[in-house]
C-alpha cells in the first residue's frame, strides 16, 4: 500500500479509537485524542512508505499522539492544535484556586516526606531524575539496595497518605 492508496475508513477510526482507549483512562479525552491522531495521520500520510503494514504505521502515529497527550498532562500544559506540526506546547495559566491547591499539596507532601527515614527519602528524590544505577552510584550502594529502599519508601508513603486520608 503506498501513500496514494492510504484511505481513512470507518474501520481505521475504530482501530485508532481502540488504541487510544488502551492507553488513556480519561474518557473525556479519548475522542479528542482519537481525532488528533486521525488528523495527524491524514496530514502526514505521505510519510507512509509501505515498508510496514498500514495498521502498523497508523498504530505508531496513534501512539505518538497518545504519548504527546500523556506528556502534556504531566507538564500541566495542553496541545495547541494550530501548532501540532511544530509539536509546541502552550503553558496553561494556573488560576488562584489551582495555585492554592498546588501549595496545599506541596505542604502535605513535604510533611509526609519528612516522616520517611532519610535513606529512603534520598532514594525517592534521586529516582525522580535518575536511573536506578545512577542512584546507586550517587549513594554508593548496590542497585538491589536502591530497589529495596525505594520499595520501603513507597510503602511508607502509602501508609502515611492513608493516615492523612483517614
Amino acid at each position: 500500500m503506498t501513500c496514494s492508496t492510504v484511505s481513512f475508513e470507518a474501520r481505521d477510526r475504530e482501530f485508532v479509537l481502540a488504541v487510544v482507549r488502551k492507553f488513556l483512562r480519561d474518557d473525556s479525552r479519548v475522542e479528542d485524542v482519537t481525532q488528533e491522531a486521525l488528523l495527524l495521520a491524514f496530514r502526514f500520510k505521505s510519510s507512509f512508505r509501505g515498508e510496514c503494514a498500514y495498521h502498523t504505521w497508523l498504530y505508531r502515529v496513534t501512539w505518538t499522539t497518545v504519548l504527546r497527550e500523556l506528556r502534556s498532562r504531566r507538564r500541566g500544559a495542553f496541545v495547541d492544535m494550530a501548532s501540532v506540526g511544530a509539536s509546541r506546547l502552550v503553558a496553561h495559566e494556573p488560576t488562584p484556586r489551582d495555585q492554592l491547591i498546588e501549595r496545599e499539596d506541596r505542604l502535605a507532601c513535604s510533611r509526609v516526606l519528612s516522616k520517611i527515614p532519610v535513606r529512603q527519602r534520598e532514594v525517592l528524590v534521586l529516582r525522580l531524575d535518575h536511573s536506578v544505577a545512577e542512584t546507586a552510584r550517587a549513594l554508593g550502594v548496590t542497585v538491589a539496595n536502591v530497589k529495596v529502599r525505594a520499595h520501603r519508601a513507597r510503602a511508607e508513603l502509602r501508609r502515611q497518605i492513608g493516615e492523612l486520608a483517614a
